[in-house]
């Protein structure tokens, strides 16, 4: 897996990198990531692909993080929960 570029980006780190015919567009934050998949061909150039990544796509991206990170703290509190049982 090659990585292709980096945006800025105020919420996550964003990387996008090239495999398989696909560009991965990863956003990591916090002990999370989103990862999404689109076949190169849909693109002429990673300039397209970086310009996915607007402020519509990180605003609900930052909604789904926000419920993954409920998630997470409740897969958490069942851990600590059921190790101190």
């Amino acid at each position: 897996m090659r990585v292709v570029a980096q945006i800025e980006n105020p919420y996550f780190t964003v990387t996008i990198h090239q495999y398989n015919d696909k560009y991965i567009v990863k956003l990591e934050g916090g002990p999370m990531d989103q990862t999404y998949k689109f076949p190169t061909d849909s693109f002429r150039n990673v300039e397209q692909v970086k310009q996915l990544v607007n402020e519509q796509f990180t605003q609900n991206s930052v909604e789904i993080h926000k419920q993954m990170m409920e998630n997470y703290k409740l897969c958490v509190a069942k851990i600590k929960e059921d190790f101190n049982s």
